[in-house]
């Protein structure tokens, strides 16, 4: 298959789909919010309005009839509670914040950009609180737990974005990234991250009135589920043209077997067989 075209992703196909017509955005909207707070904690989103999503759905529709679509048409995205959405709560996963000031006037930059680029806004995440640690335990809204197994922290700060993407109430979830905040979601559940330069964040707005945690820092980016997915998400997000991919035989970096040496006896075996599944590598695709 070296130098084929990759084939679609899950979420290239949705979006294929709704450009066709074979479905509608406010049908794609209710199939996702009807999953939306499936964890143990029902704690996904810390605010969200169906009907406002469906309305705002059904406004893209018509906005879009017999025109070209948009990149993100349709497609079913949650936004970080750290970004403003206008007429809503901005948290910051903090109950102070969320009491202290009231309804978004405007939104973020990050929030318009989702519209423009015809996404359906499902909701605002939880998140670890002022974006300050990396598990997902939150005191005012409760720890944002995996959609699939109650034990498992999702990680954060960027929580309720993983668990959205996890539970399939958004097929990609903005987040944003200081020291970590996609990065470490990411890695816990099994999701891509994508973490823009500083430069691209500063395009977009970061936190709530454009403000910011860390200024030199502060990142904004996607949990997505297929690599393959990151090249439309950063088109539609910040602009940026990749160029086409294309199959390749992989090879995978392994540490040496005096590594192996020191751990309980069989680990070699699984870390090399995890390798070969994750990446389809074949025994001489393995190197030290």
């Amino acid at each position: 298959m070296h130098g084929m075209s990759l084939p679609s992703s899950p979420l290239q196909q949705l979006r294929e789909a709704l450009v066709s017509g074979a479905l509608t955005p406010r049908t794609v909207a209710e199939r996702a919010l009807s999953k939306a707070n499936s964890n143990a904690g029902h704690n996904v989103y810390i605010t969200r309005v169906p009907e406002w999503t469906l309305s705002e759905a059904a406004a893209t529709e018509a906005r879009f009839a017999g025109g070209e679509k948009p990149l993100l048409y349709g497609l079913p995205v949650s936004l970080k509670d750290c970004f403003d959405l206008a007429g809503f709560v901005t948290s910051c996963g903090s109950r102070y914040y969320a009491e202290r000031d009231g309804l978004a006037r405007e939104d973020s930059g990050v929030a318009a950009r989702l519209r423009e680029q015809g996404a359906s806004i499902t909701g605002k995440t939880n998140m670890h609180p002022l974006a300050y640690g990396i598990t997902g335990e939150n005191p005012d809204y409760g720890d944002c737990v995996q959609p699939d197994d109650a034990r498992w922290l999702t990680g954060g700060s960027s929580s309720g974005a993983a668990a959205s993407v996890q539970e399939g109430s958004a097929v990609a979830a903005i987040g944003s990234d200081t020291g970590g905040s996609i990065r470490v979601p990411a890695a816990l559940c099994g999701l891509a991250g994508y973490r823009a330069s500083i430069e691209l964040g500063e395009k977009r707005g970061l936190w709530k009135g454009g403000a910011h945690l860390a200024e030199s820092f502060d990142t904004l980016g996607w949990l997505f589920r297929d690599l393959r997915d990151g090249p439309l998400l950063a088109e539609a997000l910040f602009d940026l043209r990749v160029p086409n991919m294309v199959e390749a035989r992989v090879r995978i970096g392994c540490v040496g077997a005096e590594f192996f040496q020191r751990l309980r006896s069989g680990g070699s075996g699984r870390t090399r067989a995890m390798a070969g599944t994750a990446f389809g590598a074949r025994r001489g695709d393995c190197y030290v």
